[in-house]
Protein backbone atom coordinates (compact mmCIF):
# COMPACT_ATOMS: atom_id res chain seq x y z
CA UNK A 1 0.00 0.00 0.00
CA UNK A 2 3.34 2.38 0.96
CA UNK A 3 4.50 1.65 -2.44
CA UNK A 4 1.30 2.70 -4.10
CA UNK A 5 0.97 5.87 -2.26
CA UNK A 6 4.42 7.07 -3.35
CA UNK A 7 3.44 6.35 -7.06
CA UNK A 8 0.39 9.30 -6.24
CA UNK A 9 2.26 11.58 -4.25
CA UNK A 10 6.19 11.67 -3.31
CA UNK A 11 8.77 14.31 -2.42
CA UNK A 12 12.67 13.19 -2.76
CA UNK A 13 15.66 14.57 -3.04
CA UNK A 14 18.22 13.54 -6.07
CA UNK A 15 21.22 14.57 -7.16
CA UNK A 16 22.62 14.71 -10.87
CA UNK A 17 26.33 15.76 -12.07
CA UNK A 18 24.97 19.21 -12.23
CA UNK A 19 23.17 19.73 -8.89
CA UNK A 20 20.53 18.94 -6.11
CA UNK A 21 17.05 18.48 -7.80
CA UNK A 22 13.96 17.80 -5.30
CA UNK A 23 11.66 15.17 -7.66
CA UNK A 24 7.59 15.92 -6.96
CA UNK A 25 5.50 12.52 -8.28
CA UNK A 26 2.38 13.35 -8.68
CA UNK A 27 0.08 10.77 -9.74
CA UNK A 28 2.61 8.86 -11.27
CA UNK A 29 4.67 11.95 -13.11
CA UNK A 30 7.61 13.31 -11.90
CA UNK A 31 8.71 16.70 -11.85
CA UNK A 32 12.27 18.03 -10.99
CA UNK A 33 12.66 21.05 -9.19
CA UNK A 34 16.20 22.36 -9.23
CA UNK A 35 17.30 23.28 -5.81
CA UNK A 36 19.50 26.31 -6.51
CA UNK A 37 18.11 28.85 -8.85
CA UNK A 38 19.54 29.32 -12.00
CA UNK A 39 20.56 33.12 -10.91
CA UNK A 40 22.86 30.85 -8.95
CA UNK A 41 24.40 28.94 -11.22
CA UNK A 42 24.96 32.31 -13.66
CA UNK A 43 26.49 33.83 -10.03
CA UNK A 44 28.71 30.61 -9.54
CA UNK A 45 30.03 30.39 -12.46
CA UNK A 46 31.38 34.05 -12.35
CA UNK A 47 32.64 33.93 -9.13
CA UNK A 48 34.64 30.69 -9.53
CA UNK A 49 38.78 30.72 -10.45
CA UNK A 50 39.38 29.94 -13.63
CA UNK A 51 42.85 27.35 -13.45
CA UNK A 52 46.03 28.33 -15.68
CA UNK A 53 45.60 26.30 -18.79
CA UNK A 54 41.60 26.08 -19.10
CA UNK A 55 39.26 25.28 -21.63
CA UNK A 56 35.75 26.27 -21.53
CA UNK A 57 33.74 23.63 -23.00
CA UNK A 58 29.88 24.35 -24.45
CA UNK A 59 27.03 22.36 -25.56
CA UNK A 60 23.87 24.08 -26.28
CA UNK A 61 21.86 21.80 -27.58
CA UNK A 62 20.17 18.91 -25.94
CA UNK A 63 22.10 16.38 -28.06
CA UNK A 64 25.64 15.45 -29.43
CA UNK A 65 26.27 14.69 -25.15
CA UNK A 66 27.97 11.39 -26.28
CA UNK A 67 30.61 13.02 -27.58
CA UNK A 68 31.68 15.42 -24.35
CA UNK A 69 33.00 12.54 -21.90
CA UNK A 70 35.69 11.39 -24.35
CA UNK A 71 37.03 14.70 -25.06
CA UNK A 72 37.05 15.77 -21.36
CA UNK A 73 39.60 12.35 -21.33
CA UNK A 74 41.83 13.63 -24.25
CA UNK A 75 41.75 17.47 -22.49
CA UNK A 76 42.68 15.95 -19.23
CA UNK A 77 45.17 14.09 -20.40
CA UNK A 78 46.79 16.80 -22.53
CA UNK A 79 47.02 19.07 -19.37
CA UNK A 80 44.01 21.13 -19.52
CA UNK A 81 41.81 22.25 -16.66
CA UNK A 82 38.44 22.27 -18.38
CA UNK A 83 35.08 24.07 -17.16
CA UNK A 84 31.96 22.95 -19.04
CA UNK A 85 28.69 24.11 -19.64
CA UNK A 86 25.69 22.71 -21.01
CA UNK A 87 21.65 23.27 -21.27
CA UNK A 88 19.40 21.95 -18.69
CA UNK A 89 17.94 19.28 -20.99
CA UNK A 90 21.68 17.57 -21.49
CA UNK A 91 22.26 17.72 -17.70
CA UNK A 92 19.66 16.06 -16.97
CA UNK A 93 20.57 13.06 -19.39
CA UNK A 94 23.62 13.16 -17.11
CA UNK A 95 26.19 11.84 -19.92
CA UNK A 96 28.78 12.16 -17.73
CA UNK A 97 27.14 9.68 -15.14
CA UNK A 98 30.38 7.30 -15.72
CA UNK A 99 33.52 9.91 -16.33
CA UNK A 100 36.33 10.20 -13.37
CA UNK A 101 35.60 13.12 -11.52
CA UNK A 102 39.09 14.49 -12.30
CA UNK A 103 38.62 15.01 -15.64
CA UNK A 104 37.01 17.83 -15.71
CA UNK A 105 37.06 21.22 -12.99
CA UNK A 106 33.18 23.02 -12.70
CA UNK A 107 29.63 22.05 -14.71
CA UNK A 108 27.29 24.40 -15.06
CA UNK A 109 23.76 24.04 -16.36
CA UNK A 110 22.68 27.34 -17.65
CA UNK A 111 20.13 28.38 -20.87
CA UNK A 112 21.17 29.50 -24.05
CA UNK A 113 20.43 33.22 -22.95
CA UNK A 114 22.42 32.97 -19.79
CA UNK A 115 25.27 31.54 -21.61
CA UNK A 116 25.16 34.78 -24.03
CA UNK A 117 25.37 37.08 -21.24
CA UNK A 118 28.83 34.59 -20.15
CA UNK A 119 29.96 34.46 -23.26
CA UNK A 120 29.97 38.30 -24.00
CA UNK A 121 31.59 39.18 -20.35
CA UNK A 122 35.34 39.49 -19.82
CA UNK A 123 35.52 36.91 -17.74
CA UNK A 124 35.91 34.81 -21.41
CA UNK A 125 39.85 35.95 -21.23
CA UNK A 126 40.57 34.45 -18.73
CA UNK A 127 40.40 31.12 -20.70
CA UNK A 128 43.16 29.70 -23.47
CA UNK A 129 40.45 28.29 -25.40
CA UNK A 130 36.69 27.95 -25.59
CA UNK A 131 35.62 25.01 -27.35
CA UNK A 132 32.09 24.50 -29.25
CA UNK A 133 30.84 20.66 -29.06
CA UNK A 134 28.44 21.73 -31.29
CA UNK A 135 28.97 24.81 -34.42
CA UNK A 136 24.56 24.54 -34.55
CA UNK A 137 22.07 25.15 -32.54
CA UNK A 138 18.54 23.17 -32.95
CA UNK A 139 15.47 25.13 -32.00
CA UNK A 140 11.70 23.43 -32.73
CA UNK A 141 10.51 22.98 -36.13
CA UNK A 142 13.41 21.37 -36.90
CA UNK A 143 15.18 24.58 -37.62
CA UNK A 144 18.95 24.92 -36.82
CA UNK A 145 21.09 27.90 -36.50
CA UNK A 146 25.02 28.68 -36.54
CA UNK A 147 26.78 29.91 -33.76
CA UNK A 148 27.21 33.01 -35.30
CA UNK A 149 23.23 33.60 -35.95
CA UNK A 150 22.31 33.01 -32.79
CA UNK A 151 25.55 35.25 -30.96
CA UNK A 152 26.11 38.47 -32.25
CA UNK A 153 29.34 38.62 -30.50
CA UNK A 154 31.40 37.23 -27.92
CA UNK A 155 34.39 37.59 -26.12
CA UNK A 156 37.64 36.44 -27.39
CA UNK A 157 39.80 33.68 -24.88
CA UNK A 158 43.47 33.71 -25.50
CA UNK A 159 43.87 31.50 -28.05
CA UNK A 160 40.38 31.80 -29.84
CA UNK A 161 37.88 29.53 -30.26
CA UNK A 162 37.61 25.70 -31.87
CA UNK A 163 34.59 23.87 -33.05
CA UNK A 164 33.40 20.36 -33.27
CA UNK A 165 31.49 20.39 -36.33
CA UNK A 166 28.87 17.68 -37.06
CA UNK A 167 27.47 19.69 -40.46
CA UNK A 168 30.53 19.59 -42.55
CA UNK A 169 28.08 20.17 -45.60
CA UNK A 170 27.69 23.44 -43.92
CA UNK A 171 31.45 24.42 -42.86
CA UNK A 172 33.10 27.45 -43.05
CA UNK A 173 36.13 27.41 -45.39
CA UNK A 174 37.63 30.57 -42.70
CA UNK A 175 37.43 28.19 -39.86
CA UNK A 176 39.35 25.56 -41.82
CA UNK A 177 42.13 27.54 -42.97
CA UNK A 178 42.73 28.85 -39.65
CA UNK A 179 43.01 25.47 -38.20
CA UNK A 180 40.23 25.52 -35.81
CA UNK A 181 37.65 22.84 -36.57
CA UNK A 182 37.57 19.24 -35.75
CA UNK A 183 35.70 16.27 -37.32
CA UNK A 184 34.44 13.19 -35.40
CA UNK A 185 34.89 10.98 -38.76
CA UNK A 186 37.73 10.85 -40.90
CA UNK A 187 36.49 12.57 -43.68
CA UNK A 188 38.73 13.59 -46.67
CA UNK A 189 37.78 16.94 -48.45
CA UNK A 190 38.64 16.96 -52.12
CA UNK A 191 40.32 20.08 -52.09
CA UNK A 192 42.09 18.81 -49.39
CA UNK A 193 41.31 21.35 -47.27
CA UNK A 194 39.87 19.48 -44.25
CA UNK A 195 38.76 19.66 -40.37
CA UNK A 196 40.79 17.99 -38.28
CA UNK A 197 39.88 14.16 -37.33
CA UNK A 198 39.14 13.46 -33.33
CA UNK A 199 37.27 10.89 -32.58
CA UNK A 200 36.35 10.87 -28.87
CA UNK A 201 34.93 6.95 -27.55
CA UNK A 202 35.43 6.98 -23.97
CA UNK A 203 32.36 7.07 -21.32
CA UNK A 204 34.00 5.28 -18.37
CA UNK A 205 34.80 1.81 -16.83
CA UNK A 206 32.34 -0.71 -18.82
CA UNK A 207 32.07 -3.72 -17.74
CA UNK A 208 32.74 -7.12 -19.77
CA UNK A 209 30.17 -8.83 -21.89
CA UNK A 210 29.75 -12.48 -23.03
CA UNK A 211 27.89 -13.24 -26.31
CA UNK A 212 24.31 -13.90 -25.12
CA UNK A 213 22.23 -17.45 -25.57
CA UNK A 214 19.39 -15.61 -26.79
CA UNK A 215 21.19 -12.62 -29.17
CA UNK A 216 20.43 -9.03 -28.36
CA UNK A 217 20.09 -6.68 -31.03
CA UNK A 218 20.16 -2.92 -30.25
CA UNK A 219 19.45 -0.25 -32.29
CA UNK A 220 19.52 3.43 -30.59
CA UNK A 221 18.24 7.03 -32.37
CA UNK A 222 15.46 8.14 -34.39
CA UNK A 223 13.52 5.96 -36.61
CA UNK A 224 13.12 8.29 -39.07
CA UNK A 225 13.99 7.71 -42.65
CA UNK A 226 16.50 10.04 -42.89
CA UNK A 227 18.52 8.92 -40.02
CA UNK A 228 18.02 4.87 -40.16
CA UNK A 229 15.67 2.31 -42.49
CA UNK A 230 13.61 0.51 -39.97
CA UNK A 231 12.03 -1.24 -42.61
CA UNK A 232 15.17 -3.44 -43.42
CA UNK A 233 14.80 -4.07 -39.25
CA UNK A 234 10.96 -5.39 -39.55
CA UNK A 235 11.30 -7.45 -42.89
CA UNK A 236 14.57 -9.19 -41.59
CA UNK A 237 12.34 -9.96 -37.92
CA UNK A 238 9.88 -11.80 -40.42
CA UNK A 239 12.54 -13.37 -42.36
CA UNK A 240 14.20 -14.99 -39.22
CA UNK A 241 10.91 -16.29 -37.55
CA UNK A 242 9.59 -17.92 -41.10
CA UNK A 243 12.71 -19.72 -41.13
CA UNK A 244 12.66 -21.30 -37.50
CA UNK A 245 14.95 -18.80 -36.07
CA UNK A 246 13.77 -17.43 -32.84
CA UNK A 247 16.42 -17.14 -30.16
CA UNK A 248 17.03 -13.45 -30.44
CA UNK A 249 15.41 -10.42 -29.22
CA UNK A 250 15.23 -6.47 -30.46
CA UNK A 251 16.27 -3.81 -27.71
CA UNK A 252 15.38 -0.16 -29.20
CA UNK A 253 16.00 3.09 -27.41
CA UNK A 254 14.67 6.36 -28.68
CA UNK A 255 11.61 8.78 -28.99
CA UNK A 256 8.50 7.77 -31.24
CA UNK A 257 9.12 4.60 -32.01
CA UNK A 258 6.44 2.48 -34.14
CA UNK A 259 6.07 -1.04 -34.63
CA UNK A 260 2.56 -0.83 -36.30
CA UNK A 261 1.86 -3.51 -38.61
CA UNK A 262 3.81 -6.33 -36.86
CA UNK A 263 1.87 -9.50 -35.72
CA UNK A 264 1.98 -10.63 -32.15
CA UNK A 265 4.45 -12.88 -32.48
CA UNK A 266 6.81 -10.33 -34.19
CA UNK A 267 6.39 -8.43 -31.04
CA UNK A 268 7.27 -10.25 -28.70
CA UNK A 269 10.64 -10.16 -29.23
CA UNK A 270 10.94 -6.73 -29.18
CA UNK A 271 11.84 -4.51 -26.50
CA UNK A 272 10.73 -1.11 -26.40
CA UNK A 273 12.96 1.08 -24.13
CA UNK A 274 11.66 4.69 -25.52
CA UNK A 275 13.93 7.76 -24.20
CA UNK A 276 16.27 7.28 -21.33
CA UNK A 277 18.42 8.96 -19.90
CA UNK A 278 22.72 8.11 -20.55
CA UNK A 279 22.89 6.09 -17.55
CA UNK A 280 20.07 3.59 -18.30
CA UNK A 281 21.16 3.85 -22.23
CA UNK A 282 24.82 2.41 -20.92
CA UNK A 283 23.52 -0.28 -18.65
CA UNK A 284 21.52 -1.54 -21.97
CA UNK A 285 24.74 -1.40 -24.12
CA UNK A 286 26.10 -3.95 -21.71
CA UNK A 287 23.91 -6.43 -22.19
CA UNK A 288 23.82 -6.08 -25.90
CA UNK A 289 25.42 -7.88 -28.05
CA UNK A 290 25.01 -6.02 -31.72
CA UNK A 291 24.38 -2.92 -32.64
CA UNK A 292 22.33 -2.07 -35.86
CA UNK A 293 23.20 1.06 -37.70
CA UNK A 294 20.10 0.46 -39.87
CA UNK A 295 22.07 2.01 -42.58
CA UNK A 296 21.38 1.29 -46.46
CA UNK A 297 22.90 2.33 -49.63
CA UNK A 298 19.91 3.06 -51.23
CA UNK A 299 18.32 5.67 -48.97
CA UNK A 300 19.91 8.76 -50.38
CA UNK A 301 20.04 10.51 -47.09
CA UNK A 302 22.43 7.97 -45.63
CA UNK A 303 24.90 9.54 -48.12
CA UNK A 304 26.12 11.78 -45.67
CA UNK A 305 27.39 8.94 -43.56
CA UNK A 306 30.10 8.78 -46.20
CA UNK A 307 30.82 12.20 -46.77
CA UNK A 308 30.03 14.86 -43.82
CA UNK A 309 28.10 13.04 -41.18
CA UNK A 310 28.63 10.61 -38.79
CA UNK A 311 26.10 8.45 -35.72
CA UNK A 312 26.36 8.88 -32.36
CA UNK A 313 25.75 4.81 -32.56
CA UNK A 314 29.47 4.88 -33.63
CA UNK A 315 30.73 6.80 -30.87
CA UNK A 316 29.13 3.71 -28.50
CA UNK A 317 30.07 1.10 -30.93
CA UNK A 318 33.81 1.92 -29.88
CA UNK A 319 33.38 3.32 -26.78
CA UNK A 320 31.51 -0.13 -25.78
CA UNK A 321 33.41 -2.57 -27.53
CA UNK A 322 30.01 -3.44 -29.70
CA UNK A 323 30.65 -5.09 -32.38
CA UNK A 324 28.14 -3.39 -35.20
CA UNK A 325 25.84 -4.69 -38.53
CA UNK A 326 26.18 -2.37 -41.47
CA UNK A 327 26.75 -2.28 -45.30
CA UNK A 328 29.66 -2.07 -46.43
CA UNK A 329 29.37 1.07 -48.71
CA UNK A 330 29.90 2.74 -45.06
CA UNK A 331 32.63 0.71 -43.32
CA UNK A 332 35.80 1.85 -44.88
CA UNK A 333 35.06 5.32 -43.96
CA UNK A 334 34.18 4.71 -39.98
CA UNK A 335 37.00 2.17 -39.66
CA UNK A 336 35.21 -0.91 -39.58
CA UNK A 337 35.68 -4.01 -41.56
CA UNK A 338 35.33 -7.91 -41.77
CA UNK A 339 37.49 -8.44 -38.59
CA UNK A 340 35.65 -5.87 -36.57
CA UNK A 341 32.23 -5.78 -37.65
CA UNK A 342 29.50 -7.98 -39.44
CA UNK A 343 29.38 -6.55 -42.70
CA UNK A 344 26.62 -6.81 -45.36
CA UNK A 345 26.24 -5.61 -48.73
CA UNK A 346 22.78 -4.33 -48.72
CA UNK A 347 18.86 -4.67 -47.39
CA UNK A 348 18.00 -7.82 -49.56
CA UNK A 349 21.01 -10.00 -47.19
CA UNK A 350 19.98 -8.29 -44.43
CA UNK A 351 18.10 -11.00 -42.74
CA UNK A 352 20.10 -13.50 -43.39
CA UNK A 353 23.40 -11.20 -41.95
CA UNK A 354 20.88 -11.45 -38.54
CA UNK A 355 21.46 -14.73 -38.77
CA UNK A 356 24.64 -15.29 -39.71
CA UNK A 357 25.42 -13.32 -35.95
CA UNK A 358 22.87 -15.16 -33.81
CA UNK A 359 25.26 -17.82 -35.18
CA UNK A 360 27.86 -17.08 -34.70
CA UNK A 361 30.28 -19.23 -31.93
CA UNK A 362 31.85 -17.83 -28.81
CA UNK A 363 35.42 -17.92 -30.10
CA UNK A 364 34.34 -15.70 -33.37
CA UNK A 365 32.46 -13.08 -31.83
CA UNK A 366 35.27 -12.74 -29.01
CA UNK A 367 37.36 -12.33 -32.02
CA UNK A 368 35.47 -9.65 -33.53
CA UNK A 369 35.41 -7.45 -30.17
CA UNK A 370 39.34 -7.99 -29.64
CA UNK A 371 39.64 -6.52 -33.46
CA UNK A 372 37.57 -3.75 -32.63
CA UNK A 373 39.11 -3.16 -29.10
CA UNK A 374 42.27 -2.69 -31.08
CA UNK A 375 40.74 -0.14 -33.68
CA UNK A 376 39.94 2.05 -31.23
CA UNK A 377 43.09 1.51 -29.51
CA UNK A 378 44.02 3.56 -32.66
CA UNK A 379 41.24 5.88 -33.24
CA UNK A 380 41.94 7.22 -29.66
CA UNK A 381 45.87 7.95 -30.63
CA UNK A 382 44.99 9.41 -33.71
CA UNK A 383 42.90 11.56 -32.35
CA UNK A 384 44.51 12.67 -29.15
CA UNK A 385 47.77 13.57 -31.04
CA UNK A 386 45.82 15.70 -33.51
CA UNK A 387 44.01 17.33 -30.56
CA UNK A 388 47.24 18.02 -29.12
CA UNK A 389 48.32 19.53 -32.52
CA UNK A 390 45.59 21.99 -33.22
CA UNK A 391 46.00 23.08 -29.67
CA UNK A 392 49.70 23.72 -29.98
CA UNK A 393 49.11 25.43 -33.74
CA UNK A 394 46.99 27.93 -32.50
CA UNK A 395 48.32 28.65 -29.22
CA UNK A 396 51.87 29.77 -30.60
CA UNK A 397 49.91 31.55 -34.01
CA UNK A 398 48.63 35.09 -33.73
CA UNK A 399 44.96 34.96 -35.43
CA UNK A 400 43.91 37.42 -37.96
CA UNK A 401 40.23 38.20 -37.08
CA UNK A 402 39.72 40.48 -40.21
CA UNK A 403 39.62 44.57 -40.88
CA UNK A 404 36.54 45.12 -38.46
CA UNK A 405 36.99 43.32 -35.47
CA UNK A 406 38.94 44.44 -32.32
CA UNK A 407 41.33 42.92 -30.71
CA UNK A 408 39.58 40.77 -28.09
CA UNK A 409 35.96 41.14 -28.94
CA UNK A 410 35.30 38.48 -31.81
CA UNK A 411 32.60 39.09 -34.14
CA UNK A 412 31.54 35.78 -35.31
CA UNK A 413 30.77 36.09 -38.82
CA UNK A 414 33.99 33.86 -39.17
CA UNK A 415 31.52 30.88 -37.24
Amino acid sequence: MAEFLKKIFNVTNTYTFCGKYKVLTILGMKFSVPKKSKAFQVKRFFNHKVKPKSILYLEMNGCHGEVIPGYLKYLHELGYNVDLMVVPELARDIPLSRLERNFYNELFALELWDMRDILISKKIQEYDYCLLNSNYIYVSGGKQYSFREVFEKVEQPRNGYLVIEHHLDKINPVMIAENRVLQLADFKNASGKNAVFCNPNYFGEIKEHKKNEVINFISIGSHSLRRRNSNLLFDGVKELLKSGTSNFKITLIGRNISLEGLSDEELNHFDIKGHLSFEEMFEELEKADFLLTLLDPEVEDHSRYLKDGTSGSFQLVYGFDLPCVLPEKFAEVHKFNKDNAIIHKNGSDFAETLKRCIELSEAEYDSLKRNLAKTVSTIREESKKNLEKILQFRRYRIISLGQNCVPRTLTTKYF
